[in-house]
């Protein structure tokens, strides 16, 4: 993994996402605090992996003590709509000491159930799938293109609602 991001701070990566687990779906603070030092002065998020641990505010306090600037996190569920209300949880039990980042399912139809107060950050995909004309021999892929127009209107709905917090 560290020839990885030398390679990829060489190449102009300007941030890192990984999350690393022990067999028991813990976080590897040990590790990641290793990475993270690592990776300086970039800033790293700890990725999905944090959904895969059995105790997620035990798994905020280990990723908090690795280093991480931000935790992508669809709340222990499949996807952010599913685990909104643990986001929430997870968010307040943050307060500032670093970035919950809800991903995993977000869409600008299902962004406004996502919008709280305290997140500033969110991850979503603005996918429109399309025909590709790219032949696979080894399995069908799925290709996706973004929709300007569907980000625009998410972007505007973010600002909306944040403006009227000042």
């Amino acid at each position: 993994m560290k020839s990885e991001i030398e390679n990829l701070q060489k190449s102009g990566a300007d941030g890192f996402v990984f999350g690393v687990l022990h067999a028991d779906g813990r976080v590897d603070t040990k590790l990641t605090s290793e990475l993270v030092n690592f990776c300086k002065p970039y800033p790293v998020t700890f990725h999905r992996a944090f959904d895969c641990t059995p105790f997620l505010s035990e798994a905020l306090e280990a990723v908090i003590e690795s280093g991480c600037e931000r935790i992508l996190t669809s709340g222990g569920k499949s996807s952010g709509p599913e685990g909104v209300e643990h986001i929430a949880e997870l968010a307040e039990l943050a307060g500032d000491r670093i970035f919950i980042m809800p991903g995993g399912g977000i869409r600008p139809d299902t962004f406004p159930l996502m919008l709280r107060k305290n997140i500033r950050e969110y991850h979503l995909s603005g996918r429109l799938p399309v025909q590709s004309t790219m032949p696979s021999t080894l399995f069908d892929m799925n290709w996706a293109e973004t929709d300007e127009a569907s980000i625009r209107e998410v972007v505007g709905r973010a600002q909306t609602f944040f403006s009227s917090s000042l």
